[in-house]
């Protein structure tokens, strides 16, 4: 995964953002719990990617996981709450609705 640096001198903030984001659906439903899961594509996801999960289609029961392991065809990650099967999954910023990216 590549990272870019940005520096912001009106507030001072230094942030470390990726370039390679994720954007797939996970046909099976997910329990809540650790779960492995097989996404339509692993393109952007490895150790330490967060993504958010079921963030378009149900927005309030949508949530950030942090995955923590990774094979070429699955994930692991901690999962608060279930989801449906189909549920999108995604780190990309043009694709995050705006109340996900700052929790309100």
């Amino acid at each position: 995964m590549t990272f870019v640096l940005g520096l912001s001198l009106a507030i001072g903030a230094v942030s470390l953002y990726a370039t390679t984001f994720a954007s797939t659906t996970v046909d099976a439903a997910t329990a809540a719990g650790v779960q492995t899961v097989t996404p339509e594509s692993m393109s952007g996801i490895e150790v330490g990617t967060n993504l958010l999960m079921d963030g378009f289609r149900n927005p309030g029961a949508g949530e950030w996981i942090a995955v923590t392991a990774v094979t070429s065809t699955t994930f692991t990650a901690t999962f608060a709450h279930p989801h449906a099967a189909f549920s999108n999954l995604t780190n990309d910023p043009k694709r995050v609705p705006y109340a996900a990216m700052w929790g309100t």
